[in-house]
């Protein structure tokens, strides 16, 4: 091995919700780990340094050539999680295939034993037709990139993956892919706000219509991914971590039920027959896009039976504590902001005391 204990493993984007969990991760498991960051006075490198002193940090770019030869040195295993998500109006797809390709083709230069990229749900199941959507997604389908949007974020995560897949062909790169879907569960730092931010706040004041979203735990996400580094059945496949497929009212009654007493969650249902309506013959009330319309009314799932089978525990974390653990986390950090009731309050600053952040 070139570096310490099981070796030396680069961890892209590891300030990121995801990436901070697989520097933690590979840590306990007993790598040395390096992360690359775009800043690295960052408060969150900063948050992140604290947490793990052994952690070496390294400045690099999706976008350019500098700081990868030195971020590449000695590295023996690469978590590729580093990723642009973005609102509408910007381009995800250019940064995330580029990206992709370059830190891959570093990875091949340097003679990286094993790599492991984190892809999305949205690489799997976008852009179906109903009459199309299978009963059960398995490895071998991907989202459909013709009906999506074509700098989305959904069509940046297919190409990316894509892309993946066709340079460790052409260079003979061991390859895995772990697919999250929407991702929930604890933070270890104040991360920037993701999708399931936005997704939690729609589920607690949005109007819903009865369509499933498929969800994990970031630690579940984390441990497949540095369990991936070592385990060479792994070697070609993508790893589904997707712990369920529930709809959107059953988001918001986990949410109601721990939150409602603080009056954080106000939503509304559009009964069944009215949401029909409305996706079936509505084309000027922009309720939901055509790609989640194409899903209303499906019962479909995933097949994670071999990714959840790599876990320590054998089973994904649960639906209520990973959605619950991270909306408090989220208003402890001020993602989520707090409507000024006195009891939330109180407990959100009691949280920020006992973990040493600032009082606001």
């Amino acid at each position: 091995m070139k570096g310490d204990q099981n070796g030396l493993v680069l961890v892209t984007g590891c300030t990121g919700f995801v990436g901070s969990w697989c520097v933690k991760k590979a840590t306990e498991a007993g790598f040395r780990v390096r992360g690359t960051t775009r800043r690295i006075n960052s408060e969150r490198a900063k948050q992140l340094q604290v947490l793990f002193p052994k952690l070496e940090l390294a400045v690099t770019e999706l976008l350019s050539d500098d700081g990868w030869e030195e971020a590449f040195q000695d590295v023996d295993f690469l978590l590729h999680v580093a990723s642009p998500y973005f609102l509408k109006g910007f381009d995800s797809v250019k940064p995330a295939v580029e990206g992709t390709e370059r830190v891959l083709n570093f990875a091949s230069k340097f003679g990286v034993k094993k790599i492991v990229v984190t892809s999305s749900s949205v690489a799997i199941s976008e852009g179906w037709k109903a009459t199309d959507i299978p009963a059960l997604f398995t490895e071998e389908h991907y989202s459909k990139v013709v009906n999506l949007d074509a700098n989305g974020y959904n069509a940046s995560k297919t190409l990316a993956e894509k892309k993946a897949w066709e340079i460790a062909k052409e260079n003979r790169l061991s390859l895995t892919t772990v697919n999250p879907s929407a991702i929930w569960g604890p933070m270890i730092i104040k991360g920037p706000s993701t999708g399931s931010t936005e997704l939690a706040q729609t589920m607690m004041k949005g109007k819903l219509i009865d369509i499933p979203i498929p969800y994990c735990d970031v630690r579940d996400v984390a441990e497949l991914h540095v369990t991936a580094l070592t385990n060479t059945e792994t070697n070609g496949r993508r790893l589904f971590c997707i712990s369920g497929n529930p709809s959107m009212f059953a988001y918001a009654d986990i949410l109601d039920d721990e939150f409602s007493q603080y009056g954080l969650t106000k939503t509304q249902k559009i009964p069944n027959c009215l949401a029909c309506c409305l996706v079936n013959f509505c084309c000027c009330c922009n309720l939901i896009s055509w790609n989640f319309s194409q899903k209303y009314g499906k019962e479909y799932g995933y097949d994670s039976a071999f990714a959840e089978s790599l876990l320590k525990n054998k089973e994904f974390n649960d639906a209520e504590d990973s959605i619950n653990s991270y909306v408090w986390d989220a208003l402890k950090y001020g993602l989520i902001h707090s409507n000024g009731n006195e009891e939330l309050d109180a407990k959100i600053k009691e949280m920020r005391e006992r973990d040493g952040l600032d009082t606001y």
